[in-house]
């Protein structure tokens, strides 16, 4: 209240005295201004922050709206006032934080102008959408092989099957993994199928095409022998698999299945069971091919052993729309990630499952 922050004095005296130079000064030629015809200095009935004189004797901002209403004596004014010291401290930092973000765009534009290794942008679903000459004389493909497909080609197991969950757990709010900002050494696939290492440091871009994107300035890393190689390769693998596993069992947002190799359910969590209208003791111990129509149901056993015994994922480590049956016998379209995991030596897998339609 006026009371509370200025104090009670105020009846009777002229709005001037809560205002400092110039506009103490000044305060009656606006009114005649805005009176006369003319534009206002201050716009009625918009917010505006103003300099304020506290009581006391300290200048703080203050946050007002004025509107003009009748009184019984003619024409008046009523000003909506607030304490703006809060705002502006908020303001502040939102200027600094914008200022820090705009150096550092122009860091990072300066660096992929000035880089001369091969570069390979990305957009958040992992589908390349440019690469450079350097780059493609690197991996062996060319431009038209790689523009549209997913930059998990270029990686070994387990990054070509998990590489779509990386970008999303980190979309999502998750840890940035393993080398935004930094520079590090990767496995990568040659189109003749050999594996040799990478430096690799990926940056956060925004798209010509709007959205966020990632850059990869790539080149092969030179002078190592093969246990050099394999040693990052190990590390970086059990550092994805830490912070992908951290990923799944924290998620909170969807539902989530867990099955052993043999398609038996050992956990789903609430969101699942909703989705799906049964309970958890209903599907706990079951397998979890009824959940599935066919010709799904009778198949995924077979799936689950093609990629244990070395095939290729359809499902692992993608983000893909599924089939599957309630309770009450409705098939309806799950959006579905699976990634594999082991826990005590055994393996596991963990899907997250959420309604397509309820993200239009």
């Amino acid at each position: 209240s006026t009371q509370s922050t200025w104090g009670a004095e105020l009846e009777g005296q002229n709005i001037k005295i809560l205002m400092p130079p110039p506009h103490n000064e000044m305060h009656h030629k606006y009114i005649q201004t805005y009176e006369s015809g003319s534009r206002p200095k201050l716009m009625m009935a918009s917010r505006v922050r103003m300099p304020c004189i506290h009581k006391d004797g300290h200048i703080f901002p203050m946050e007002l709206a004025i509107v003009e209403i009748e009184l019984e004596s003619g024409r008046g004014y009523t000003a909506l006032v607030r304490d703006a010291t809060g705002m502006a401290a908020l303001e502040q930092e939102r200027v600094v934080s914008e200022a820090r973000e705009r150096a550092e765009k122009s860091s990072i534009k300066k660096m992929i102008a000035e880089c001369a290794d091969g570069k390979i942008t990305i957009d958040h679903e992992g589908i390349m959408v440019a690469v450079n000459e350097q780059a493609c004389e690197l991996v062996g493909y060319t431009r038209a092989e790689l523009l549209g497909m997913n930059v998990g080609m270029l990686a070994p197991s387990p990054h070509r099957e998990n590489h779509t969950l990386y970008l999303r757990n980190y979309l999502s709010g998750g840890r940035p993994k393993l080398m935004l900002g930094s520079v590090v050494r990767m496995p990568c696939v040659h189109k003749d199928g050999h594996v040799f290492l990478i430096e690799i440091k990926v940056v956060p871009v925004d798209l010509d095409q709007g959205g966020q994107g990632f850059l990869g300035m790539v080149r092969e890393s030179r002078g190592l022998d093969k246990t050099e190689i394999e040693r990052p390769a190990s590390s970086i693998r059990f550092a994805v698999q830490q912070s992908l596993e951290d990923s799944v069992l924290h998620s909170s947002a969807e539902g989530k299945i867990t099955i052993t190799s043999a398609g038996i359910i050992t956990d789903i969590n609430n969101i699942a069971c909703e989705l799906l209208g049964y309970t958890d003791a209903e599907l706990m111990g079951q397998s979890v091919n009824v959940l599935m129509p066919s010709p799904h149901r009778e198949h995924h056993d077979e799936y689950i052993r093609n990629y244990e015994q070395g095939g290729r994922a359809k499902v692992i480590g993608n983000i893909m729309k599924m089939p599957c049956v309630k309770k009450d016998g409705t098939v309806f379209t799950l959006e579905i990630a699976v990634v594999a995991l082991k826990r005590d030596g055994q393996q596991y897998y963990t899907s997250l499952l959420r309604d397509p339609c309820t993200l239009r």
